[in-house]
């Protein structure tokens, strides 16, 4: 009987330990509020260590800009685009990646400012952070 309750009583304590909640262990952000060439406003790191930042700027036409050198006023997008890149404030153009080029029209698409600004050809303020790699962004997202 005595072998028996010892062995009650230490499966008992063996599932008390086992069903503990281990605390979800939070990975540490650094945000910094950093300026880099006056386009951008914080930066984190992604999973392969590479710097996040948000770029502000205009939503223009990647080969309108491509082809003039730089995204001038008449770069402006149109509703069915399929390559995007982004002005910065500093003059700057930055190509989108082949995600971003598909998260801006989702974005075009879902957004009916975009689509009124778009077919009226004024420009379109947008907030996209990513990663920039010799003059190509990596869109995480755009705003």
């Amino acid at each position: 009987m005595r072998a028996f309750t010892i062995m009650a009583g230490v499966g008992l304590l063996l599932g008390v330990a086992i069903a503990q909640k281990q605390p979800a262990s939070t990975p540490s952000k650094s945000t910094e509020n950093q300026t880099k060439n006056s386009a951008t406003s914080t930066a984190s790191s992604d999973r392969n260590g590479a710097k996040i930042h948000t770029y502000k700027g205009s939503l223009v036409a990647a080969s309108c800009a491509a082809a003039s050198g730089e995204a001038s006023q008449n770069c402006g997008v149109s509703p069915n685009a399929t390559e995007f890149a982004l002005k910065t404030s500093d003059g700057r153009t930055l190509a989108f990646d082949l995600v971003g080029n598909q998260r801006a029209q989702e974005a075009i698409k879902n957004n009916k400012k975009w689509v009124v600004a778009a077919t009226s050809g004024k420009p379109i303020p947008v907030k996209v952070d990513g990663t920039e790699e010799e003059g190509k962004l990596t869109v995480m997202s755009i705003q």
